[in-house]
């Protein structure tokens, strides 16, 4: 994998589409950033999708706590604010990760 490549894909994506509703660009962002063990950056990139979404049921802003909560706890440590993301995550219904 190449994944400096994929930032600055990803990058391109969101300057292409500042006003991406499925936030599909901004979640993978913060993945590769994950991946490639850059946890400020994906934090922050994390941070800023669940903050910003005017939609709570968005599948990515789900999609985003569920990876920001996979950071905290394996990147920081901070295991009772990982358990309140994952609780917020879930509070909007079944997981659209989950459902086939």
């Amino acid at each position: 994998k190449n994944l400096l490549a994929a930032v600055d894909s990803f990058k391109r994506v969101i300057e292409l589409e500042p006003k991406d509703k499925d936030l599909r660009g901004k979640v993978q962002l913060g993945k590769v950033y994950m991946d490639m063990g850059y946890v400020d950056e994906a934090e922050q990139t994390l941070r800023d999708i669940v903050s910003s979404s005017q939609d709570a049921n968005n599948p990515e802003t789900e999609t985003a706590k569920l990876n920001l909560a996979n950071l905290l706890i394996d990147g920081r440590g901070k295991r009772v604010e990982a358990f309140q993301m994952c609780a917020e995550a879930c509070a909007t219904g079944p997981s659209h990760m989950a459902v086939g």
